[in-house]
């Protein structure tokens, strides 16, 4: 059903607008997803020099922020394959992939909403 669903779709599209966009659409999403790591590294360290060094309960290991990061980005799916792929540390593994799965959809939860609400502040 889903690939007929998605052919359909496909043979609708207009492909010249779509190859003419395309390039820019890629160096977009290239530059924000770079943007977007850079400030997560920058983030993470900064948050180990103020808070983590002043107090010593307080942890903050990098794979975890790749993974909520992964699954603000690319939802749960991709997140929890994600997680699968850090063995590491076998320990933590099921809960960081559960941890990822949910935030992944409440994350989606909170984009629907805000997406709905701005269609309807922006004109629709």
């Amino acid at each position: 059903f889903f690939l007929s669903f998605f052919a359909s779709i496909g043979i609708a599209a207009n492909l010249s607008s779509a190859l003419s966009m395309g390039p820019s659409c890629l160096l977009f999403s290239a530059i924000a997803l770079s943007v977007h790591m850079i400030m997560t590294v920058l983030g993470c360290l900064f948050w180990k020099k103020t808070v983590v060094d002043k107090n010593k309960n307080s942890t903050l290991e990098l794979e975890d922020v790749w993974i909520a990061s992964n699954a603000a980005i690319g939802g749960p799916a991709t997140a929890a394959a994600f997680c699968s792929c850090m063995k590491r540390d076998l320990g933590k593994l099921q809960g960081r992939t559960i941890a990822a799965t949910v935030w992944g959809v409440v994350g989606y939860a909170i984009g629907t909403i805000l997406g709905v609400g701005m269609y309807r502040l922006v004109g629709g």
